[in-house]
Order: C-alpha cells, then structure tokens, then sequence
C-alpha cells in the first residue's frame, strides 16, 4: 500500500496496479481467486474475480461523475429551489486528479465489499462484530435474490447500498492520513449515492435500502420460521437438507433467530445499516453544498 499512498500523496493519478494493491489489500482470506481487469468494475460472484478498471475517460466513469452532478436520478425528492440551486451547481464542475482518485478507490472498495460479504456471511466466529440487521438483511440479499433484478433497480438491494456505504468510509478512512483537498467533492458524491438508496424504487418518495429490498424480494422471514423449527433437529436431518443453498447459512439463521434487534437511534448507525431515517436534510445539505446549520 505504501506506492499508492505515495501516489496519492503526490496527486499521481492512479493505474490498474495501484488498484489491484489496494483490492488485495481490502479481501478476506477466502473472497476471491483473483484481481482482473475489465470493461467497467464488478464482482463475478461465480468466478469469485473482483474486476476493476483505471480508465477515467471509460462509459462507467464518467456515468459516474455526470451522475452525480446532474443529480438526475434523485431529483424528484428536491424543492423548486433545490433544483435551481443544483442546475447552479451543474456550472461549476470540478476536475482534479484527486477527485478522480477517490472515485477510483471508490469503486475499488466497492466491488472488494461483494467479495467480503460473502465471507461475512460464514464468519460464525465473528457475527458479534456485525449490527443483527445488517446481517439479517445482507443474508435476505443473498438468498433471496432471484437474478431477475433488472439493471434499473440493482442499486436499490440492500448489498449494494452496503458496498456503497463501505466505499465511502474507506476513503474517508484515507482522507484522515492524507487530507484530501477535494474530499468535499468526493463526499458530495458519497451523499449521492446515499439519497439514491434511499428513494423507492419509482425515485418519487423518501425510502429506505431495507424497505426497498423487502419491497424488491420475496420475505425472509418463512425461512427464519422454518429454520427455528429446525434448531431441535437439525442433526438429524442435516444431510436432508443440505443441498439447499440457505441451510448453508445454518448457523447465521440460528443466530439472527436467538438475538434480539436493538433500535438505532444515530444517525450514523441508521445509515450504516440502511435502515428508515424520518429527515435526510443533513446529507442534502452535504450533496447540494450548502452549509449545515
């Protein structure tokens, strides 16, 4: 890591290697075979291949940035006032290596998240590390997702506004070593992302990524019931069942089914779990640059 730190330290804008560093450097033991390059960046779940790309002229990136700017995909939960402030905004564009770079890294910690959250999932030994909503509903994800999602509600799962949220900490983690000069920028687009996942999914009305993903995907909660009846058998039918892809996560039902949910009441854990927040004026703020009373 400490090439790329020097790299950023000095505004180098960053290539496919730097990126492979620091993907490596993000993975769990057990998440992927292999760093790739590609098209635009994602994770190949089958393959287990995190594939990233440096290019800052490429479709993907610049999606990104305009995205961002225009505000086109959020538009709909702004005032009259919002929208002039945001086509004022639009003027303004900003350009700098960066900015560029955090993006990058964006999407590189992004993608590593995909990766990891599957071995979160079989981390028996560790799910007191995690928030019991954040893995209930990581695991509703994973099991429930029928692969018919289309592209235009792919960013409202609730393992996507995790890996988005992930991204954004992780740069900001950088930020406290390094001191980004545009991490005002990088978070305006950080805020982004946030007020995105938290439309439903016609983009009209104020949502959460857990409402959506309820709302996207058949309900878990059948399988938590079946999986509770099981805990007194499981034993003995165990190889019954095993080839079912959801008893492979045994242990993580026992677990969600055994611990009670506790209500998060900052700010910051709601956001960090995707769960319903009453007023997201305070990441408005951040995203339209105004300042925060």
């Amino acid at each position: 890591m400490e090439k790329v730190i020097n790299k950023l330290k000095n505004e180098e804008l960053l290539k496919f290697d730097d990126l492979k560093i620091v993907a490596n450097y993000l993975l769990n033991d057990n998440a992927t075979n292999k760093v790739v390059y590609g098209l635009e960046p994602q994770y190949n779940n089958n393959k287990k291949e995190v594939i990233l790309n440096d290019e800052v002229n490429s479709k993907w990136f610049l999606s990104e940035y305009i995205s961002c700017l225009t505000g086109e995909k959020i538009k709909k939960i702004f005032t009259q006032d919002e929208i002039k402030l945001l086509n004022e905004l639009k003027k303004k564009q900003y350009h700098s290596n960066n900015l560029y770079n955090m993006i990058l890294l964006n999407a590189v910690a992004h993608e590593v998240r995909h990766a990891n959250q599957n071995d979160i999932l079989n981390d028996i030994n560790n799910y007191d590390k995690y928030d019991l909503l954040f893995l209930k509903n990581l695991l509703h994800t994973k099991l429930m997702n029928n692969k018919k999602i289309t592209t235009n509600y792919h960013d409202f799962l609730y393992n996507e506004y995790d890996a988005d949220f992930y991204a954004i900490e992780f740069v900001n983690g950088l930020n406290k070593e390094l001191n980004f000069a545009d991490i005002d920028y990088y978070n305006k687009y950080g805020c982004y992302k946030i007020l995105r996942a938290y439309l439903d999914k016609t983009r009209t009305f104020m949502s959460s990524p857990v409402q959506n993903t309820d709302d996207l995907l058949p309900s878990i909660e059948p399988l938590l019931f079946s999986m509770k009846c099981l805990e007194n058998n499981y034993e003995s039918l165990q190889n019954m069942i095993n080839d079912y892809e959801g008893y492979k996560y045994y242990e993580l039902f026992k677990y969600i089914n055994n611990n009670e949910f506790e209500k998060n009441n900052s700010l910051y854990k709601k956001l960090k779990n995707g769960d319903n927040i009453e007023d997201l004026t305070e990441i408005k703020n951040i995203y339209l640059e105004r300042k925060i009373k």
